[in-house]
């Protein structure tokens, strides 16, 4: 009867989240379709497709010069003019993949894809390629940076190395087309978005103040987070991911509210772990509504929805016991070897029969 109750609730649970989630889906595709209908190119994908076409005709090094963004913009027939806000900042594999973003140009979506794509690799039992899957970091590095370390720490080594063969490579490729004036205008560029105000308004920046104290904090907490990895490193996959995500963000000097899709992530994540309260998915939830009215009520809400999940995860990694959870090798065995492994042992440990004219022999 309990568990007839508590089945009852878990489904209510889920259709209550997937009928907000629809509803969600839908008026974010309304406001994409009144965005689109209003300017089709203020976006950045607009950017990227200049950046794209610049690298083409005046070679990838002159892709962060303002000038020649101007002279693309204006072929483009945008009618965007180069300021604050309207110019070209991403890392140079944007600019090669222009051809193939989605419409509203933004890389999270990728990022957060190739996130999953290593979590599921890992949890198959593939852990180089999961390392390279972390490749899409080079997209939009500040959304996921502290995820190839915490594998480090976790003891998932292959991981950790496959990724920095992916993303070694594409800085290589980055800085060779690029070429040292192009690297140096790539971080005069970083250096002035650093500088915009609206870049650090989902960030601690504004709560805080200085930037020289948000920096001191972000570093903290990018710090205590990757403690956190080091001591979950014994449990279940799905906190390495967590704890370096949630402590990723707030550690993030620069953040918009597309990039978000990571708390996304690390809140399915979430939802696949054991032991956690029953009211789990009312604190997911309620962040998700903080994000999503935010151009309504402001950042504060999204802000104490982070700094909560982080408060979790400490939690969690405090009462963590290594005893209590799986372990895993320094080569990040999956839960489905470990599975398997469980099997063999049921297997092995079966009472085999005893021959008794080999005895009487």
């Amino acid at each position: 009867m309990v568990g007839s109750k508590s089945q009852r609730w878990r489904n209510l649970g889920v259709a209550a989240g997937a009928a907000t989630a629809f509803l969600f889906a839908a008026f974010d595709l309304y406001q994409w379709a009144l965005a689109y209908v209003a300017d089709r190119f203020h976006n950045d994908f607009t950017f990227y497709v200049a950046a794209a076409r610049i690298g083409i005709k005046h070679g990838w090094g002159s892709i962060y010069d303002l000038s020649i963004q101007q002279a693309e913009l204006d072929a483009l027939g945008s009618r965007i003019h180069v300021a604050e806000l309207a110019r070209y900042i991403s890392p140079p594999p944007i600019a090669w993949l222009a051809i193939y973003g989605l419409q509203l140009g933004q890389p999270g979506l990728l990022v957060a894809l190739g996130v999953a794509g290593s979590y599921g690799l890992l949890r198959t039992g593939r852990p180089f390629l999961a390392g390279l899957a972390l490749g899409a970091l080079a997209l939009k590095p500040q959304l996921a940076f502290l995820v190839p370390a915490a594998l480090l720490l976790s003891g998932r080594t292959r991981a950790f190395w496959g990724s920095v063969v992916a993303l070694g490579l594409l800085a290589v490729a980055s800085v060779i087309t690029l070429g040292p004036g192009g690297v140096a205008e790539y971080g005069a560029r970083l250096s002035f978005a650093a500088s915009v105000p609206v870049n650090r308004e989902l960030t601690l920046a504004p709560l805080l103040g200085s930037i020289a104290v948000t920096r001191g904090v972000q570093a903290a907490i990018a710090v205590w987070s990757l403690v956190l990895v080091y001591r979950l490193r014994g449990g279940q996959l799905e906190w390495i991911f967590i704890a370096s995500m949630a402590g990723g963000l707030l550690a993030s000097p620069y953040l918009h509210l597309d990039d978000l899709v990571m708390f996304g992530l690390a809140g399915w994540l979430y939802l696949r772990t054991d032991r956690k309260p029953r009211w789990a998915w009312v604190f997911l939830l309620g962040a998700a509504l903080a994000i999503e009215g935010l151009p309504v009520w402001g950042p504060l809400p999204m802000i104490v929805s982070e700094v909560a999940a982080l408060i979790l995860v400490s939690v969690a990694a405090l009462k963590h016991h290594d005893g209590d959870a799986e372990h895993h090798s320094s080569e990040g065995e999956n839960d489905a070897g470990l599975q398997r492994d469980r099997e063999h042992v049921a297997v092995d440990r079966q009472p085999e029969p005893v021959d008794d004219r080999a005895r009487q022999s």
